[in-house]
């Protein structure tokens, strides 16, 4: 039943509001649906290379609080102790793109 979780995480997530804010060199995901709420926070590094002038960022994730987040998860699909990873990987995923896409958004 994990593949149900994953398949079902994007359509889960996306009942819900997300809002970037940044404040950098931190951009805030937030997720928001009625009275359930939920933050990723984000590092962005940009690092330079010593030798060649390569530019790369670098985008870490510096706090989360997603439990009101996956307690609304688990309304919708009942949770087991082996689905949490899958859970927590997904959110990481979802809120990784949004900073990904606002980024490129940025950079235009």
């Amino acid at each position: 039943m994990s593949g149900g979780i994953i398949f079902n995480s994007m359509e889960i997530l996306n009942d819900f509001q997300v809002e970037i804010q940044d404040e950098s060199p931190m951009i805030t995901v937030n997720y928001t649906n009625g009275d359930y709420t939920g933050t990723c926070v984000y590092e962005i590094v940009e690092k330079v290379g010593t030798n060649k002038p390569i530019r790369q960022t670098i985008i870490i994730l510096t706090h989360s609080d997603m439990g009101e987040v996956i307690d609304y998860w688990n309304g919708k699909v009942k949770l087991n102790e082996e689905n949490y990873n899958e859970v927590s990987t997904s959110i990481r995923n979802h809120s990784r793109q949004k900073v990904e896409e606002y980024l490129q958004g940025q950079s235009h």
